[in-house]
């Protein structure tokens, strides 16, 4: 494996937080007495999106963790990217959990949902590199057409949520 194996078992550690994260998520989404049926529904939606992200993440340290080979530059950008994860996640649970009565406007909602659909995709495509046997093939397959749409995607999709989350909530 051409990555370290320190930068690599970090990296596990960061999928099984993730895992642990969207658990976290999941119950902050929970119903809530005060949403109104337009938020209830959207908070439905957001866990649904929330169970598909923490299996890939699961499923994901799993191939991590037993890897034959990690190209250095798919796994930096996959730590990189896992990273992100953590953190928007733990943003969305302490937004979340800090105010569960906030009624939720559908712009938000949506860029919530984009960003939670974005991260499985990702993990799916990393799931493929890792299946790779050698480290050529995961550069090649990191720079297709498709690798290329995915990775932008992810910035396509986290920079509203980001936004929103970063402001802060919208009461």
């Amino acid at each position: 494996m051409t990555s370290s194996s320190s930068s690599h078992s970090k990296t596990v550690e960061i999928a099984k937080r993730i895992a642990e994260s969207c658990r976290n998520l999941i119950t902050t989404l929970g119903p809530s007495s005060t949403a109104n049926n337009d938020d209830q529904k959207a908070l439905s939606r957001l866990e649904a999106k929330a169970h598909i992200l923490r299996q890939h993440a699961q499923q994901l340290a799993e191939l991590l963790k037993d890897a034959a080979v990690l190209a250095e530059s798919p796994g930096s950008i996959l730590s990189a990217f896992l990273r992100d994860c953590e953190r928007d996640l733990g943003l969305l649970v302490a937004h979340r959990a800090q105010h569960p009565k906030a009624n939720t406007d559908a712009g938000t909602w949506r860029s919530f949902e984009d960003l939670l659909a974005a991260y499985p995709r990702l993990f799916f495509f990393f799931s493929q590199i890792l299946t790779m046997e050698t480290e050529e093939e995961q550069m090649s397959k990191l720079k297709t057409k498709d690798g290329n749409k995915i990775v932008e995607s992810i910035s396509t999709a986290a920079y509203p949520a980001r936004r929103i989350l970063d402001s802060g909530p919208q009461e």
